[in-house]
């Protein structure tokens, strides 16, 4: 039989703490999870169509999901993992799910789901608090915002570039509008090293553009959008997780590879899984008497086993 477990986490599932190294994309062996787990964390709606996501899904709100696979890359969940979690209502036109992992809603359902390979589709409590995830992540992305940077960042004949030599950790500082007029988005970074992207702007469109790492991969480089309130991506492959915990995010069509965390998730995009796995939390201040700033804290995560 399966039992539904509650548990509380530290460490694994932070994305990343003001101290020591964090690897956002570690799970315990429990099958434990934090947010860079997932490929997408919504804290809103989300309506997904027509496309497929190699990682799990997490959404806040209601989910609209029609034609589309999810945990397409995932290994064997083994009817333990929940690879979709909906906390309101969840509407499926034909969505599978063939990782051996859950779809796990709080609300009501109603369509079709196809889930697969040992996989369960369950009523059940949300597993995480998203408006403290929310709040802290907030916080979080306004003070590394504030983060002064150290590499240069320009602007020339449609091509962003951005440069950065430290072997550890680079902070880019981005004007938002920048994105409007470019055809093509470079970051050169060394090998292994944290790449912070700092973008400001309330609205900032992301269209038709080439985008090139060179260095450093995807894993360790994160978009920090920290003033967006409406993101809007189609054409453009982004490399790299990206943090707009206030941003309602358009998708229409091309690729990311990352961790999305955003208020509000639409479209037809693809995902490809690249969860986070720099260091950035040691560049992080502590805040006002002490303590780690961590972008999760503690979190209650239900798990299901096999007994």
């Amino acid at each position: 039989m399966k039992k539904r477990v509650m548990q509380t986490m530290t460490g694994a599932a932070v994305l990343f703490a003001a101290s020591g190294a964090v690897s956002a994309g570690v799970i315990t062996t429990a099958g434990d999870a934090g947010v860079a787990d997932f490929n997408a964390f919504i804290f809103g709606s989300a309506h997904l169509v027509n496309s497929s996501m190699e990682g799990r899904l997490a959404v806040g709100g209601s989910a609209t999901i029609n034609s589309y696979s999810v945990g397409t890359a995932m290994s064997d969940g083994g009817g333990v993992r929940d690879d979709v979690i909906v906390v309101g209502s969840l509407v499926t036109g034909n969505m599978s799910l063939n990782s051996g992992g859950n779809v796990r809603y709080a609300g009501a359902h109603a369509g079709r789901a196809w889930v697969n390979n040992g996989g369960s589709a369950y009523q059940g409590a949300s597993p995480f608090d998203f408006s403290a995830i929310r709040a802290e992540l907030s916080v979080t992305s306004n003070t590394m915002a504030s983060l002064s940077p150290t590499g240069t960042a320009t602007m020339q004949w449609g091509g962003i570039t951005l440069t950065g030599g430290d072997a550890s950790f680079n902070v880019f500082s981005v004007p938002g509008e920048w994105f409007g007029s470019a055809n093509n988005f470079t970051i050169d970074a060394p090998a292994g090293s944290t790449v912070l992207v700092n973008i400001s702007g309330s609205s900032v469109d992301i269209s038709n553009q080439g985008w090139n790492l060179q260095g450093v991969g995807a894993g360790t480089v994160l978009y920090n959008f920290h003033e967006a309130s409406s993101l809007s991506m189609s054409g453009v492959g982004v490399q790299g997780s990206i943090l707009a915990p206030d941003a309602s995010v358009s998708f229409s069509n091309g690729k990311f590879a990352g961790t999305m965390v955003a208020a509000d998730l639409k479209g037809g995009g693809s995902f490809a899984s690249a969860p986070f796995s720099g260091n950035i939390g040691a560049a992080i201040p502590a805040p006002a008497g002490g303590g780690a700033l961590a972008l999760l804290g503690v979190l209650c995560v239900a798990r299901r086993r096999r007994r």
